[in-house]
């Protein structure tokens, strides 16, 4: 009995210092209507989970890893959702802003998130996490279910690929 009331402690403890990142997250990807339920399902996801949710090595990544396929699994739904509306002949729903268009205010960030946008949409959430989440490679490859290496081939292959794109000032910024 002490052994679950310890978990459900570890659990509490855990919630509180990690809500702020993964509410952040949620914020970064997905229209404002949607972030509290994935923020919800992503702990719903942890409490049932909560003994490997409190013995994960890295809880963080570990909440991260659920926040993928919750935030993977929201933007299917909204393609099916859209297509669905496309093949009936209504008008198309347009999606909301996101909140990076939201936050584009300058030139110099406006340029980063169109070199973000024509990514593919792995290599999206690959910079996403490694920018946004500041998560490492051992973390990023634990969120995505990718090797280390595959992460870091990744991730040198998409810099490669920007850097014709950047001026000498901004090389320092991905």
């Amino acid at each position: 009995m002490s052994g679950r009331w310890s978990n459900q402690r570890r659990f509490e403890g855990l919630y509180h210092s990690t809500y702020p990142h993964i509410a952040a997250y949620c914020r970064r990807r997905l229209p404002p209507d949607d972030v509290d339920d994935a923020v919800a399902e992503i702990y719903t996801v942890a409490w049932n989970k909560r003994n490997q949710f409190v013995s994960a090595d890295a809880p963080l990544a570990w909440l991260h890893a659920v926040g993928y396929r919750v935030v993977s699994a929201r933007y299917r739904g909204s393609k099916r959702q859209e297509l669905l509306v496309e093949r009936l002949g209504r008008e198309s729903q347009r999606r909301p802003e996101t909140p990076e268009a939201k936050v584009v205010a300058s030139d110099e960030v406006a340029r980063a998130f169109s070199m973000l946008n024509g990514l593919s949409p792995r290599g999206q959430e690959l910079i996403r996490l490694l920018a946004f989440e500041e998560l490492s490679y051992d973390e990023i490859a634990t969120v995505t279910g990718l090797s280390r290496a595959t992460v870091r081939s990744s991730l040198f292959r998409i810099r490669q690929r920007v850097r014709p794109l950047r001026d000498d000032s901004d090389r320092s910024t991905l």
